[in-house]
C-alpha cells in the first residue's frame, strides 16, 4: 500500500488524520508522515486498513441488499450516498431532497449532505476515480477559492473541479490538479445549478 492509497482509504473511511491514527492505535503524526511518504507504511498496518475497508465494503454491502449494519456506539452522521446514475440530476431542481432522501445511506464520522462517486483522472492524484467524496451544498457567495467543488452545470456534467475567479465577475475559472492533461476553462455563474463543497477530512 503507497501513501496515496493509504491516504484515499482514511477519506473513503471518513476519519480525519487523528482519528485515523487512533483506530490504527499509532500517534497522531504518524499518519500524516505516511500520506506524505516521511514513513514507510509496516504491513501490520496495511492489515488494519485493509480490515477496515473490507468492513466499510460490508456495511455498503449490507445497504444495497437492504440488511442494515449493526448498532454502533460511535457517534455517526447518515449520509447518502449518490450513484452515478443520479449524478447529471442533482441540483437541477430546488427539491434536491426528494433525491437525495431516496439515496443508500451510510453512516460516516463527518456531517455531509452527501457521499458522492469520483469518476476520471482530472483531479488526480488526490482524487481517485472510483473513490468517494463527502460534499456539502453552500450558496455561490461562500466559495473558498482554491478549494475543490462538486460543480452542477448545464454545460457539463456534474464535475469536481477546483474554483478560482473567472476575468470576469461573471465568470469562474474551473481547474483540474491534473492541469498537464487538462487545461483550466471559465464557467459563466449563469451556467450553474449549484456548488457542492468537498469536505476536508
Amino acid at each position: 500500500m503507497n501513501a496515496l492509497e493509504f491516504k484515499n482509504n482514511r477519506k473513503l473511511l471518513g476519519y480525519t488524520q487523528v482519528d485515523f491514527a487512533k483506530e490504527l492505535d499509532i500517534a497522531g503524526a504518524t499518519v500524516q508522515h505516511y500520506e506524505s511518504e516521511r514513513s514507510p507504511i509496516p504491513s501490520k498496518i496495511e492489515v488494519k486498513v485493509l480490515e477496515l475497508v473490507n468492513k466499510y465494503n460490508a456495511t455498503i454491502t449490507q445497504l444495497q441488499s437492504g440488511v442494515a449494519p449493526l448498532p454502533s456506539t460511535e457517534v455517526t452522521y447518515s449520509v447518502p450516498v449518490l450513484p452515478i446514475e443520479a449524478l447529471a440530476g442533482v441540483g437541477h431542481t430546488n427539491d434536491v431532497q426528494v433525491i437525495l432522501s431516496q439515496c443508500e445511506q451510510i453512516s460516516l464520522r463527518i456531517k455531509a449532505d452527501a457521499l458522492i462517486p469520483i469518476t476520471g483522472d482530472s483531479m488526480l492524484p488526490n482524487f481517485v476515480a472510483g473513490s468517494f467524496v463527502p460534499v456539502r451544498r453552500v450558496p455561490m457567495q461562500y466559495i473558498q477559492w482554491g478549494r475543490a467543488f462538486v460543480v452542477d452545470s448545464i454545460t457539463n456534467r456534474l464535475m469536481i473541479k477546483r474554483i478560482y475567479p473567472g476575468t470576469t465577475t461573471d465568470t469562474l475559472t474551473l481547474r483540474s490538479d491534473n492541469g498537464l492533461k487538462y487545461p483550466d476553462f471559465e464557467l459563466p455563474l449563469t451556467d450553474i445549478f449549484s456548488i457542492w463543497l468537498v469536505l476536508e477530512i
